[in-house]
C-alpha cells in the first residue's frame, strides 16, 4: 500500500537532480497525476449515490455534491415498495420549463404538481461552480411512502465523483495502492519538463502512457471480481433464426 509521502519520495528519485524550485511542487504534481486519472476514466471507486426526499410547494431537491464530475446513468424514484422508476435529466432550464411550467406560473396552476418526472440541474450559484437539482414536476405530496415524511418522493442520483485529494503523507486511496506506478511515471514526467529536461519528460510521459493500460485492468478486475453468474438482459433481442 503507497502513501501520498512514500510516492513523493519514489519521484524525486527519479529525478535526482531537484532545485528547489521543483522539489516544492512534487507535491501537487502527485495530485495532479491523480486527478488525471479520473479525468480520462470513470473507476469504479469513483461511483456516488445522492438520496434526496422532495418536499411540498418547491422545486428544489437538494445541492449538487461538491464532488460531482457527472451524471451516473439516470436518477430515479424509489418507490415505497422499494422499486426503480427512472427519471430524465435536464442540463437546460427551457427544457423543463417547456414540459412542466416555469416558477412564476406554479403557484397559479395546481396541475403543475405531480409525480417526479425529470431532474435539472440548475445553473451554478457561484464561480465555483456550485448548484442544486430540481424536480420536475413539483411534488404533489402523493407518494406511497407512510413515515415521517409521508406523501413525498424519494429520490436517488447515481453519479461519477472525485476522490478526496490527498493531503497528509500517510494519506491512500485506491489510486495510490492500484496506481502508485502510473502516478510516480507521470508526476515524474512533468517535474523534468518543469527542469526543462523535454527528453526525460518525454520518456516518463511515454511510460506512464503504456502504465495507464494496466491501471484500466485492474480497475475491470475490482469491477468483476465479485461476478460468479452473468444475468440474462430480458431487453436483450433474441437471435434470428436460419433460413
Amino acid at each position: 500500500m503507497a502513501t501520498y509521502g512514500a510516492i513523493q519520495t519514489r519521484v524525486q528519485q527519479i529525478i535526482i537532480d531537484l532545485p528547489s524550485s521543483v522539489t516544492a511542487q512534487v507535491p501537487t504534481l502527485v495530485k495532479e497525476a491523480v486527478r488525471s486519472l479520473q479525468v480520462k476514466h470513470n473507476f469504479k471507486v469513483m461511483e456516488a449515490l445522492s438520496s434526496f426526499t422532495t418536499a411540498a410547494d418547491t422545486r428544489v431537491l437538494g445541492s449538487m455534491p461538491s464532488n460531482f464530475k457527472e451524471f451516473r446513468g439516470k436518477p430515479y424514484e424509489l418507490t415505497g415498495k422499494g422499486r426503480h422508476r427512472p427519471l430524465d435529466i435536464a442540463t437546460d432550464r427551457s427544457v423543463a420549463e417547456g414540459l412542466w411550467g416555469s416558477s412564476s406560473a406554479e403557484a397559479e396552476d395546481a396541475e403543475l404538481a405531480g409525480a417526479p418526472r425529470l431532474i435539472l440541474l440548475a445553473e451554478p450559484s457561484d464561480e465555483h461552480a456550485a448548484a442544486s437539482y430540481e424536480i420536475y414536476p413539483r411534488s404533489d405530496s402523493n407518494s406511497d411512502w407512510e413515515d415521517s415524511s409521508a406523501g413525498e418522493y424519494r429520490i436517488r442520483i447515481p453519479y461519477w465523483k472525485y476522490l478526496t485529494e490527498l493531503s497528509a503523507d500517510a494519506d491512500y486511496n485506491w489510486f495510490t495502492t492500484n496506481a502508485d506506478t502510473f502516478i510516480v511515471w507521470r508526476a515524474a514526467a512533468e517535474g523534468f519538463f518543469n527542469n526543462w529536461d523535454e527528453e526525460r519528460g518525454t520518456l516518463w510521459t511515454q511510460k506512464a502512457s503504456t502504465e495507464f493500460q494496466e491501471v484500466l485492468r485492474r480497475d475491470k478486475q475490482f469491477r468483476l471480481s465479485g461476478v460468479q453468474t452473468l444475468i440474462a438482459n430480458p431487453n436483450a433481442a433474441l437471435p434470428r433464426p436460419i433460413r
